[in-house]
């Protein structure tokens, strides 16, 4: 599973996500959530953004 989650993560980041209002709450939940997988260690902090 981690290998689909390294190709996810890659491929969300060739994504025009600038193009998004940088406060839609859907775009910061993703956001969020990929940064989650990445360092859990974050999680209770990042999560409060929302």
């Amino acid at each position: 599973m981690n290998g689909n989650q390294s190709q996810l993560r890659r491929k969300l980041a060739g994504l025009p996500w600038h193009g998004i209002e940088p406060d839609d709450r859907l775009t910061r939940a993703i956001n969020a959530a990929a940064e989650l997988r990445h360092d859990s260690r974050d999680a209770p902090r990042r999560l409060k953004i929302i």
